[in-house]
């Protein structure tokens, strides 16, 4: 903030961000740490009508600052700075699906996406009920794909109208739900008639939400010789 708070300014602004921490009232909060109910309403407003205030609430973020060192991106080693100042260095876990990254102007832009050297991606061709949350859908990979759910591996899921994908995995001690869903068109989806699961790769899944139709997309063959001449 431009202005410099005072002592007492600065306190009286601790115990306002502290009450509405608690989500109770005002009052309670004042009756709690022994301080003047109304001397606490007469500060309050006093630090509103100053514009110190709502500039605090402003300047306090409720949510973490993410971002990605570009000479770290090898490592794929991301930096977490939280709202109390504190930063935390993280490396993306083997068993997660890994944030997609990309450079541009010398700002990297994180999205949440699967990595693209991941092996084994399985497709449920079948659409399934997009109420289904993380119990249903790994009964159904269990039950119906005959898979293993706990597997570490992405399972990937769509409705019947193809305006959604939900990828479900299992990450060292819980399972994680990711979910896209489309404002406009549709999303190109295996064919049904080759069986109930396709396996792709990570690539194929981000051209797959990215509206292409894989099944399209088809490298050249692999030629294989005994000999060079």
């Amino acid at each position: 903030m431009a202005t410099e708070l005072t002592e007492r300014q600065r306190c009286w602004l601790e115990h306002v961000r502290a009450s509405e921490r608690t989500g109770g009232t005002l009052k309670a909060y004042a009756d709690a740490q022994g301080l003047d109910v109304q001397e606490f309403y007469n500060q309050k407003s006093e630090l509103r009508r100053k514009g110190l205030l709502d500039a605090a609430f402003e300047a306090e973020s409720r949510f973490a600052r993410l971002t990605v060192e570009p000479d770290a991106l090898p490592e794929r080693r991301c930096r977490m700075e939280l709202p109390n100042g504190v930063t935390l260095d993280l490396l993306e876990p083997d068993s997660a699906p890994g944030l997609a990254t990309a450079v541009a102007s010398g700002v990297v832009v994180i999205m949440m996406r699967p990595a693209n050297d991941l092996p084994d991606v399985y497709l449920c061709r079948e659409p399934v009920d997009f109420r289904k949350g993380i119990a249903g859908l790994a009964a159904l990979v269990e039950a119906e794909l005959g898979l293993d759910p706990l597997s570490s591996r992405l399972f990937v899921f769509t409705n019947r109208r193809r305006t959604g994908v939900k990828i479900l995995y299992w990450e060292r001690n819980g399972f994680c739900l990711w979910q896209k869903r489309l404002e406009q068109e549709r999303f190109h989806w295996l064919r049904r008639t080759d069986g109930v699961v396709g396996r792709i790769s990570g690539q194929q899944l981000n051209w797959l939400l990215d509206g292409y139709d894989i099944t399209r997309i088809t490298p050249h063959k692999t030629l294989e010789y005994t000999c060079v001449s």
